[in-house]
């Protein structure tokens, strides 16, 4: 594989991994009344409260993944990220009762910032090094 092709391929899939994250976002959007149900909760406001939760471990610390992703490998933080994901996704999908499932989305949103800034900064080198090689050919 060339460099210019594997730089594609890695744009390409830093812009899935962006979209997921924000599929992930509102994926739970549709399954409230069900989430409701299953965990026996009183009213709706505690069903989106696990929206919020999720959102507020997304947000809060994305200054500190930013300098966490400019200071570590990013491979080992994408996986870090995928691993998160997982676990927050399975754990909700699990969740016997309503403090699990607000873990499980702190989790899941904790895997949203590690992704978004780490894919971003993957994406910026990336795009960097195509449009240098673009520049170059052209002169």
């Amino acid at each position: 594989m060339t460099p210019h092709t594997h730089r594609r391929r890695v744009l390409r899939l830093c812009g899935m991994l962006h979209g997921l994250t924000h599929v992930y976002h509102v994926a739970l959007l549709p399954l409230f009344l069900l989430i409701q149900h299953d965990l026996h909760l009183g009213s709706l406001p505690e069903v989106t409260l696990l929206q919020t939760v999720m959102m507020i471990a997304y947000f809060a610390p994305s200054y500190f993944a930013g300098m966490l992703a400019d200071r570590m490998d990013r491979r080992t933080l994408l996986g870090c990220g995928l691993a998160l994901n997982a676990a927050g996704f399975i754990g909700m999908s699990l969740a016997p009762n309503y403090a699990w499932a607000v873990c499980s989305m702190l989790i899941a949103g904790l895997r949203a910032l590690v992704l978004a800034s780490t894919a971003g900064l993957v994406f910026l080198h990336h795009m960097g090094q195509l449009r240098r090689n673009a520049e170059a050919s052209q002169t």
